[in-house]
């Protein structure tokens, strides 16, 4: 689909048309993502390292046994 500014002009008997589908006074919409696709590889990579670790920090916090429980084995 090729969009563009068209004009058209009626004088004296003649019509006169024109049409601009590229120039260099405006660009067209980036198609697809609104940022850059290694922005988002990086955010991406973020989230995973934060869960990961958010895990492992659940993970090494649950496996420790309460200190009241130490002390009444002894």
């Amino acid at each position: 689909m090729v969009l563009g500014v068209e004009a058209s002009v009626v004088s004296g008997g003649v019509t006169a048309t024109g049409k601009a589908t590229e120039t260099n006074m405006w660009q067209a919409a980036p198609s697809g993502l609104p940022i850059e696709p290694i922005y988002l590889y990086i955010l991406v990579a973020l989230v995973i390292i934060i869960a990961v670790g958010a895990t492992a920090f659940l993970v090494h916090r649950k496996k420790k046994p309460p200190e009241e429980a130490k002390s009444l084995q002894i």
